[in-house]
């Protein structure tokens, strides 16, 4: 009867790379990030769990129809990172793919439709405000003004606001004078009120 064919003893990658054979193969579970995942036990540790995060990070990538090849040079032209927050590098978290849902409703998109790779919570808030560029705008506005508190706090001597309070439903909304004024107000501290 024939024998089996023996697990190789050394790592396959190791090998394969012209290093050295010092590296035994890995057997059972080893640990990637904060999971546990079977080895193949084809490859030494360090190449193990290199192998697992590669296949997580195209995992998401093959399901919107992208090879892997499609995947790393998405990822090679955003340098890695989160085209957003361009601090997250899927280390930890493999970065989500970015669909337009008007063009693939469902949780997966297609090829034609990607848009980029965002971090999860640049991904979720991106979502969240319902791809509205106009909520992006409100975010551009309030950091360049330095938010919108001493606009609400700039009264009149009869306690009127000098600026035209947010409705509701203004979804276009940027702080505009009553009146003509001759500058935007200035506060000096927290709680100061500016000049009338």
């Amino acid at each position: 009867m024939p024998r089996a064919a023996e697990p190789p003893l050394w790592c396959l990658d190791c090998e394969e790379a012209g290093r050295a054979l010092t590296r035994p193969v890995v057997t059972g579970e080893v640990k990637v990030g904060t999971r546990m995942v079977a080895a193949t036990g084809k490859r030494c540790h360090t190449d193990e769990v290199e192998h697992h995060k590669a296949k997580r990070r195209h995992r998401a990538a093959r399901r919107h129809g992208l090879d892997a090849e499609a995947s790393r040079r998405t990822l090679l032209f955003q340098r890695g990172v989160c085209f957003f927050c361009r601090r997250a590098t899927g280390r930890t978290k493999a970065l989500a793919v970015d669909h337009d849902h008007r063009h693939c409703p469902g949780a997966y998109g297609c090829r034609d439709c990607i848009r980029g790779r965002l971090c999860g919570p640049c991904n979720q808030w991106w979502g969240w405000i319902g791809e509205d560029l106009t909520v992006v705008e409100r975010v551009l506005w309030y950091g360049q003004h330095g938010g919108i508190a001493k606009y609400a706090l700039a009264v009149d001597e009869e306690g009127e606001y000098l600026y035209e309070p947010m409705l509701r439903d203004d979804k276009n909304f940027i702080p505009r004078p009553r009146k003509p004024m001759a500058a935007e107000p200035h506060t000096t501290g927290p709680g100061d009120v500016p000049p009338g």
